[in-house]
């Protein structure tokens, strides 16, 4: 500062030697030495500083807070006193030195921080009773979501059957995938920072599928089917942790509102049994449905499953010889008759078979076996007669291997 003051600078032509006079001056500057970012803790009295060197010149302070354009003046020296601080609070304010003999401005601008305590927000997946409710296979996240400066750490734990919380996460989203009913229990989002701790927490209830029994037998799941066998009794029970209503679904589609089902095994009743289970949800009246299924298998011998004994064909024409019959486990069926031993029918019920005329008449035998027992019947094959004159000739039947006519 050794070349502050006033300077004269002198000017003048040779020909009229009249001069020109200057004076320059050289003034101090505001030396800023304040911190342009400072920290307070919420709810205390801030005193936001503007430390500064004036170099011997006289000056005056405003203050700027955020968003305002009127000037404030300091309250405490050259500082600005915030009284009980809020978050709302900070922002940039600006330290104006005006100097008072020449009206220069100098400003800085200051970051004003407010520290806080965290605050969790309402969970998002949540209902206000802090109660979630889900069934067994659903996935769900819940984040946590906390406002703090400095910025908070999120720590999730489980509460254990001892009431202790044991650490089972440190990010904000709490997830899960294909929920298990040993996921339900109590859970707490923990965020702390310098100046406090805040916990917020809700209970996870996850509803297992009612379980199902077949003549009091547990049976789990459709992975593998439950086999009686024709003419047995079938009892049919479903069971709920919770306090529920009842419907069984049969492989018809008919229902029964109660939760046991009683019938004797017939050839139709093979197929899928659901339980579905309605609860009532904790204190929100919500009904929530959970099902599971039970594969069963009526077993049985193999049975005739046609009325088809006699056919009628001609020398030359291929005829189709019906074996069919129904089973379970579906059995091995085989055909014999003229020039044919016995030969096994894979996958078809019926036998290709074109006669000659020595063929008339002829017999065929179908057999079929299971595990279960056999069944067997004969299949007559019969020459047509042609009529030699067709009358009032009318179609009785068609289908896909034959027409069937009346005439007379």
């Amino acid at each position: 500062m050794e070349d502050v003051g006033d300077y004269t600078c002198r000017s003048a032509s040779k020909e009229d030697e009249k001069f020109e006079v200057r004076n320059v001056m050289v003034r101090p500057e505001v030396d800023f030495k304040t911190e342009e970012q400072q920290m307070f803790i919420e709810r205390v009295d801030a005193e936001i500083a503007c430390d500064f060197s004036a170099n011997g010149l006289d000056t005056i302070v405003e203050w700027y807070a955020p968003g305002n354009p009127n000037p404030l003046l300091p309250n405490s020296g050259n500082n600005l006193l915030v009284e009980d601080i809020t978050r709302e609070d900070g922002g940039i304010y600006r330290c104006t030195v005006i100097t008072t003999d020449t009206g220069d401005v100098d400003d800085v601008d200051i970051l004003v921080e407010i520290e806080y305590p965290p605050e969790i927000d309402d969970f998002i997946n949540v209902p206000a009773d802090s109660e979630v409710w889900l069934t067994e296979g659903q996935n769900f996240s819940v984040p946590c979501e906390a406002n703090a400066l400095p910025a908070p750490e999120i720590t999730w734990s489980r509460e254990t059957a001892e009431g202790e919380n044991d650490v089972i996460g440190t990010e904000n989203n709490l997830m899960f995938t294909d929920i298990r009913l040993e996921n339900s229990g109590k859970y707490i989002c923990s965020a702390k920072n310098d100046h406090g701790t805040i916990s917020k927490s809700f209970n996870l209830v996850v509803l297992p599928p009612p379980t199902t029994l077949v003549n009091d037998q547990l049976v789990d799941g459709t992975d593998f089917p439950y086999f009686v066998n024709l003419g047995d009794p079938m009892k049919f029970v479903c069971e709920n942790m919770f306090p529920a209503d009842f419907v069984w679904t049969t492989p018809d589609g008919s229902q029964a509102a109660m939760d046991q089902l009683n019938r004797i095994a017939e050839t139709t009743d093979s197929g899928f049994y659901t339980c579905t289970s309605t609860i009532k949800r904790g204190r929100t009246n919500e009904m929530i449905e959970v099902s599971s299924s039970v594969n069963v298998q009526v077993r049985y011998q193999p049975m005739i499953a046609t009325e088809e004994l006699e056919i009628y064909s001609y020398p030359g024409l291929e005829t189709n010889i019906p074996c069919s019959f129904m089973a379970n486990p579906v059995g091995f069926t085989a055909i014999s008759g003229p020039e044919i031993e016995e030969e096994l029918l894979l996958n078809e019920v019926n036998y290709a078979f074109k006669a000659e005329e020595k063929d008339f008449p002829s017999t065929f035998q179908c057999t079929s076996r299971n595990d279960l027992g056999s069944e067997e019947y004969e299949v007559s094959l019969l020459k047509a007669e042609k009529p030699k004159e067709l009358r009032l000739l009318k179609l009785v039947q068609r289908r896909p291997d034959r027409v069937v006519i009346s005439y007379r």
